[in-house]
């Protein structure tokens, strides 16, 4: 009896033990506070783990090293166990590797953990931190990119002057085209395999209003708005073949995520079109609809949105794939001047810009599939706005005052509540993000090609 009593006993034990284990590494848990309990040494100045990231002195050019205020337990930063692009490790050796704190892929689910499990280690699913006034655990701060990505640095990297309209970029930001053409002067468009590095100009001299591409960047469509003609590649924008010839001025162009379903706008004359594809782009359908000047559908193609420049001035909706479409906000002055649309990629999240000569345009968001919508920042000329594939990540470009006001790159790391400054005053006119929003590319009209790797 003794002995089975302490079979029972042990069993117990190691059932308590393991759910223990499980709690340790479970990423919903968060126990300490970030602001009070931990502390380090940031270019030998004190900073708590908290004021670090609002401050934005977890990326960079920076040193860092243990600070002895941090409580015992666990507390310090070097007790601190993450994972990161590479690997898992405390927080001061991925503070200073050679990725620093950006997201291991693919992210891990759980931690291994470190091998000397005699130290009072602390896993950073267990630290509540702050983003955007949105509080989560340090691992998912991580897994998001919040503390890896700054996007202070803008390379141009194609140094041709040309009136650029547009551009587009696989998911993972690998293949990336651009185009424009203004007045009397066409031109190629310029494509990219390796993330936006090196470019290559196209034998189709047309003048090039947008261009869209399905995620791993294979199906490609692009406008032409003068000639009215709609362009396909299927082999990563290497060859182009047109398909369809419309009697109005092209626009914008959006496909779904695997490239099958299509949809370009046009306007001109007293109306405008939808042209609709279900066919890689290969045939197109006509509609008539308000005159549009941007266009954007979730990654299957069934919702798709929209806004429109007409008498009608505001963002239509559609959730059956484009077929029809439904007016959902058009609250503002006539005098503002409705841009680009994009959305998550599943619809939730959907994002308008507004442009006005005087620079008095807002941003527009919405977090219920576009069926409300809130204003957000404003006295810009908003051209052009993208999203990742969650939303959280959100870049939209000010062109300025045209020829005497150039204006500025901002990001949200929010879903569109709060924006931030980046690049350089230029007259800023498109910008295409990657998947995850770390690699982004931006246009300039009567300028260059400009991409950021997040740094």
């Amino acid at each position: 009896m003794l002995k089975k009593r302490f079979i029972c006993l042990a069993f117990f034990f190691i059932l308590a033990v393991s759910v223990f284990v499980f709690a340790v590494v479970d990423k919903t848990n968060r126990w300490h506070s970030s602001t009070a309990d931990i502390t380090l040494l940031i270019d030998s100045s004190e900073k708590t783990l908290q004021t670090a990231i609002d401050s934005g002195l977890l990326f960079g050019s920076h040193t860092y090293s243990v600070s002895s205020s941090s409580p015992a337990g666990g507390h310090n930063a070097d007790k601190i166990w993450v994972s990161v692009q590479d690997g898992e490790m405390n927080l001061i050796q991925a503070l200073t590797s050679s990725n620093s704190l950006c997201p291991a892929n693919p992210l891990i689910i759980q931690y291994t953990g470190p091998a000397d499990k005699s130290n009072a280690y602390h896993y950073a699913t267990e630290i509540e931190v702050t983003i955007s006034d949105s509080p989560m655990s340090l691992q998912d701060a991580i897994d998001s990119g919040e503390l890896c990505y700054s996007w202070e640095n803008w390379i141009q990297k194609l140094a041709i002057a040309k009136e650029w309209r547009g551009v587009a970029m696989s998911s993972d930001g690998r293949y990336q085209t651009v185009g424009g053409g203004g007045g009397s002067y066409p031109f190629r468009l310029y494509v990219s395999n390796n993330s936006g590095n090196n470019w290559t100009g196209k034998s189709i001299d047309e003048h090039w209003t947008d261009v869209a591409m399905s995620s791993d960047g294979r199906y490609q469509t692009a406008v032409a708005g003068l000639s009215g003609k709609i362009y396909v590649s299927s082999d990563y924008g290497n060859s182009w073949t047109q398909k369809y010839d419309s009697t109005f001025i092209l626009i914008k162009v959006a496909m779904s995520s695997n490239g099958q379903y299509q949809t370009a706008i046009a306007g001109g004359g007293s109306s405008g079109r939808v042209y609709i594809s279900s066919n890689y782009g290969n045939t197109w359908t006509e509609k008539s609809q308000d005159k549009f000047s941007g266009i954007a559908m979730s990654s299957d193609g069934t919702i798709r949105a929209a806004v429109s420049t007409s008498t009608t001035h505001g963002i239509y909706v559609s959730t059956d794939s484009g077929n029809t479409w439904t007016l959902k906000y058009n609250n503002w002055p006539a005098t503002e001047y409705l841009t680009s649309i994009t959305m998550s990629s599943d619809g939730r999240y959907q994002t308008a810009a507004v442009g006005t000569p005087t620079a008095t345009g807002k941003i527009y968001i919405s977090s219920d599939y576009g069926n409300t919508w809130t204003p957000k920042e404003e006295n810009r000329n908003w051209l052009a706005v993208d999203m990742s594939s969650d939303g959280k990540i959100q870049t939209a470009v000010n062109e300025g005052s045209q020829y005497t006001s150039p204006g500025r790159i901002y990001i949200s790391t929010d879903y569109g509540n709060t924006w931030t400054p980046k690049a350089d005053n230029r007259y800023w006119y498109d910008v295409a993000i990657s998947s995850d929003g770390a690699i982004q590319t931006a246009v300039v009209y009567s300028g260059t090609v400009y991409v950021s790797y997040g740094d």
